[in-house]
């Protein structure tokens, strides 16, 4: 796994070994800054990276994406610094925000945790301290200065957004909790080609035990169609001291009916099916369907 700390760190991320937690390689982007990093994405060539945490007062004018090429990390050594011109920027504000004030700590509609690459875009949900709906905005994957695209919005009835991820083409994960401690996973999916994921698709909420028992949910990652790993903070309230942690899951169980119902008429490199005569899930890899490895 890739992972990363919250603001108010250094400008480090990291490869952890999964059989153990341990830290396998550091990288730093010298003359990077960690503001308030919430997410990381990525697609063949690049990881980035979103410093645009925004809770402490609502009236961040900073807000940025890292852009690491995937190309460096490969190189020896268990720490690796990228210098100024081995990393590229990527600076946006909100298009409906027009007032800057500042709004006090957890009080603002345009703070960000989630990120996702998909389709030559970086797809961002906010998360949404002062009402019910986390809302989708977009972006290009390119170095610039932009104002970002506003699409749909999702109503997750006081739950506040803190990762997301694409899973198969048509399937999208998020996760969340709400002050009073409740997790959940909400799973979007049977969108077709997007990008208006949460008025075209389905949607699904999925309860959790309570940060008490599983940590302050922050992060999620697919590991191919259908599944993946979520990512707890450490929960220090009161008596409670739950440490960090990542835990497996397969969405398999909330998507057959679904699959195998709906058929998809066209076909995408990374699109799912449930294919009823040898009952496993496929993906279609740009030429034809074949097994989902794992999905037995």
């Amino acid at each position: 796994f890739w992972g990363h700390n919250d603001g108010g760190n250094g400008a480090w991320f990291y490869a952890f070994d999964t059989t153990n937690g341990s830290i396998k390689k550091v990288i730093g982007l010298t003359g990077g800054s960690n503001n308030d990093w919430e997410d990381m994405a990525q697609d063949s060539l690049n990881f980035y990276i979103g410093d645009f945490g925004n809770n402490g007062n609502g009236n961040r004018k900073n807000l940025r994406i890292y852009i690491v090429p995937k190309e460096y990390l490969a190189e020896a050594g268990d720490t690796l610094l990228l210098g100024n011109n081995q990393f590229k920027i990527i600076q946006f504000s909100y298009p409906d925000q027009v007032d800057f004030s500042p709004t006090g700590s957890n009080k603002t509609r345009f703070d960000c945790e989630a990120m996702f690459f998909h389709h030559g875009r970086l797809h961002l949900f906010t998360k949404n301290w002062i009402g019910n709906y986390s809302v989708h905005y977009s972006l290009p994957s390119l170095p610039g200065n932009y104002s970002a695209t506003r699409h749909d919005s999702l109503n997750t009835a006081g739950f506040l957004v803190t990762a997301a991820d694409l899973g198969a083409e048509d399937q999208i994960m998020l996760t969340s909790y709400n002050p009073a401690g409740a997790c959940a996973l909400f799973l979007v999916y049977g969108f077709g080609t997007g990008p208006d994921y949460f008025n075209q698709g389905n949607k699904r909420k999925i309860n959790l035990p309570s940060a008490v028992q599983i940590g302050q949910l922050e992060a999620v990652c697919y590991m191919n169609g259908i599944r993946g790993a979520f990512g707890s903070e450490r929960f220090n309230v009161s008596i409670f001291n739950t440490p960090q942690n990542t835990r497996r899951f397969t969405s398999d169980q909330w998507l057959v009916d679904h699959y195998r119902h709906n058929q998809t008429a066209y076909a995408e490199p990374g699109m799912m099916r449930y294919n009823n005569e040898t009952g496993q899930f496929e993906f279609f890899n740009g030429i034809a369907w074949q097994l989902l490895e794992g999905s037995e």
